[in-house]
């Protein structure tokens, strides 16, 4: 990326000044930042598409305020390329909006970096605990060598404005891996019926075949998906968690209707930490009542505002005034039904009428979850 004049030559300048010195007098008493990277799910065919997701989390995180940040990620150049062949088109900003995005030949070991950096005197970013920072879009080699490919994330610090510097873990690199699976093992999928009661013309089988690809959904059974059952409120939680590949935390008690032990009690506690989840009141969760649509519109809207690290309300404005039984959604609830709608996450029931205690249904459920991840740039 060219800079474009010398007063944001100077800027840059200044800030790499800055955070070089900052670094070099580490305060005591840093506290250590946890880096992880996500690719959708672990294992790929040459040809497919995916996104990769590096995300940052630590207990003091949400009050680091920083001016600088630079992040650069080693890939396998041989077995993987951008997808668009442009940084600009898929290295993408979640809510840090990075104003150098490379991709390059490291001349000293010849490695494929991606670079991105963030220098700002002016206007420093809050580092969001647990959202994505950037997520790149990459595709694997049609000619990709099978086995087991590494992504690096090379050692970095940051410095917030008091000088105090936070260690990326550790100020060591960083490795995530995923498998390249060989062409002869791919299976072909056009016209292939997931379930027997999703066929190849159901409105939402695009959806389920993705989110069961990705283990966010699975059937009923073996060869049943039942499409119009009911969605329960855990089951909900539990589909959002699995798409956001959450690492899950141990139960606490939470809520006193979720009993330790449940196939859902991890899955909600990582939701209820991850702030995507709240309860029905006098400490209930109610996690086998079947949820409704507004339900589901504060549970995926909050999803979306904990990975991307950006607010609801920024898209309440953009509300078109499309839904005509908006006084029948809870009042909690209307800004989060007018954000999913401005980003295309939910539609109405018809074109005018949203319907906001009508309980979701499996089809509908796929549906959200997978265009809340495209809205997310995580598709």
């Amino acid at each position: 990326m060219i800079i474009k004049n010398k007063i944001t030559l100077i800027i840059l300048l200044i800030s790499l000044v800055v955070l070089t010195f900052s670094v070099q007098i580490k305060a005591e008493g840093s506290d250590d930042v946890v880096p992880d990277i996500k690719f959708g799910k672990q294992t790929y065919f040459p040809g497919d598409e995916f996104t990769m997701s590096l995300r940052l989390s630590g207990d003091n995180l949400n009050t680091l305020t920083t001016k600088g940040v630079e992040v650069v990620l080693e890939y396998d150049h041989f077995n993987f390329e951008l997808l668009n062949n442009s940084p600009e088109k898929d290295l993408m900003n979640s809510y840090i909006d990075f104003t150098n995005k490379f991709n390059s030949i490291n001349k000293s070991d010849n490695k494929q970096n991606i670079r991105v950096a963030y220098f700002n005197i002016t206007n420093p970013v809050t580092i969001k605990n647990g959202a994505n920072i950037i997520n790149v879009k990459f595709k694997v080699k049609k000619d990709a060598k099978p086995g087991i490919k590494r992504f690096v994330l090379k050692p970095f610090g940051l410095v917030d404005t008091q000088f105090k510097v936070y260690h990326v873990n550790n100020d060591e690199a960083f490795t995530r891996t995923l498998e390249i699976l060989s062409s002869d093992l791919k299976r072909p999928s056009a016209g292939l019926k997931t379930f027997n009661d999703v066929d190849i013309k159901h409105w939402a089988k695009v959806y389920i075949d993705k989110l069961v690809e990705r283990k966010v959904v699975m059937g009923v059974d073996s060869n049943n998906f039942k499409p119009q059952n009911n969605v329960t409120r855990a089951q909900f939680a539990a589909f959002i968690v699995r798409a956001l590949e959450l690492d899950l935390i141990d139960y606490k008690g939470e809520f006193k209707d979720v009993k330790a032990g449940e196939w859902y009690d991890k899955l909600v506690a990582t939701a209820v930490k991850s702030k995507i989840i709240e309860g029905m009141g006098a400490g209930r969760f109610e996690p086998n009542s079947n949820i409704t649509r507004e339900q589901m519109c504060a549970m995926i809207m909050r999803a979306y505002e904990y990975i991307n690290g950006l607010e609801t309300k920024g898209y309440v404005s953009k509300y078109k005034n499309r839904f005509s039984d908006m006084k029948d959604i809870s009042s909690w609830a209307q800004d989060y039904v007018k954000g999913a709608n401005v980003l295309g996450i939910v539609n109405g029931m018809s074109d005018t009428k949203f319907i906001p205690k009508s309980n979701s249904l499996r089809e509908q459920a796929a549906a959200i979850i997978y265009k809340f991840l495209k809205a997310s740039n995580l598709d």
